[in-house]
């Protein structure tokens, strides 16, 4: 399932300014006094077990975005826009229908339509980006207002995901799921004995996924390339994978997702097994679900590290430039 990514315009005149400034670049108080007040004990309930603090920040919508809102689920993302800026990125958390407690929350105007809907907004970040950094992406218009509430469409997410390094538990999860569908049943069960397989495990109202289409990235690879082993660290960390062939010793690291975060995180978990290397080391890989973009590539090819990724069915290596490579033997092997 393509998760959710929504548009909501915040910042287009003085009220809508007024009511970001409000409830979204500071929380709200949602106990029995001021809007909570408003509340059904169901609803504090439910806010109350995803923002324990008894504070969240809340956004909202008016009836004739109904059947969008239907669409909203907890974990979903919000770009929030607006003076021209990506002002915020938030997870959504708990959505409902509650008209005095929107209007205590907005103080709308005599004729004004009332907001319908609210949800509150976990893990707020203030980006302040300008617009165009959205806009610029793949399969978006340049010259669009982003004057309308909106979903962005399934096959913009990813772009979206990486140009705003947007770490959701929810869209990651489900990214992966999607992902996944590359691999075939078979290979999603038969994971290396060291990984954990599929699971999510519930940590302050969190999800954190782990392992699943790792383990069968590295269980694919290892059908493909031959016979391939690991080695722990001294601190007890353990390489996804390890091969030999003759004089060559590489360290393979598998990633879930192709996200620069990632990829990132490959590199920094490569350069720290390196020295632990059986043999000295010769060759540092990421292992990838798909293409990560050219910059991210890039990065790594600078760091002497070559990308392995899944293309069909087959994987595809885009090496580092071997004097690249050859450069950071001493600093992988700590020398």
């Amino acid at each position: 399932m393509t998760p959710n990514i929504m548009i909501a315009p915040c910042y287009g005149n003085p009220k809508s300014r007024r009511r970001f400034d409000t409830t979204m670049a500071r929380s709200v108080d949602f106990g029995h006094d001021g809007p909570g007040v408003h509340l059904a004990d169901a609803e504090r309930s439910a806010l109350t077990a995803l923002h324990p603090e008894g504070r969240a920040a809340f956004w909202g919508a008016r009836a004739v975005h109904q059947r969008m809102m239907g669409r909203l689920s907890k974990g979903d993302v919000v770009l929030f826009t607006g003076d021209s800026k990506v002002k915020a990125i938030g997870e959504v958390g708990y959505v409902f229908s509650n008209v005095p407690f929107a209007d205590a929350l907005w103080r709308y105007s005599e004729g004004e339509d009332a907001f319908v809907f609210v949800y509150s907004v976990d893990e707020v970040r203030h980006v302040e980006r300008p617009v165009k950094d959205l806009l610029t992406l793949p399969g978006f218009n340049g010259k669009d207002p982003l004057t309308g509430q909106r979903f962005i469409r399934p096959e913009q997410v990813e772009a979206v995901v990486e140009a705003f390094e947007i770490r959701s538990a929810a869209i990651e999860q489900r990214l992966v799921e999607g992902l996944a569908e590359r691999l075939a049943r078979s290979e999603l069960v038969a994971v290396e004995q060291h990984r954990t397989d599929a699971f999510l495990r519930s940590t302050a109202a969190k999800v954190d996924i782990a392992y699943r289409l790792e383990s069968a990235l590295v269980h694919k690879y290892k059908e493909q390339v031959g016979a391939t082993g690991s080695f722990r660290t001294a601190s007890g960390r353990r390489a996804d994978l390890y091969r030999e062939d003759g004089d060559e010793a590489e360290v393979i690291e598998a990633k879930s997702l192709t996200t620069r975060e990632k990829v990132r995180e490959a590199v920094a978990q490569l350069l720290d097994y390196a020295a632990h290397s059986p043999k000295p080391v010769t060759r540092l890989t990421g292992l990838f679900p798909g293409r990560p973009a050219d910059d991210s590539i890039a990065y790594m090819a600078r760091l002497g590290i070559d990308c392995v990724y899944l293309s069909g069915e087959e994987f595809v290596r885009v090496e580092a430039h071997p004097e690249r490579r050859g450069y950071m033997l001493p600093v992988w092997r700590g020398e």
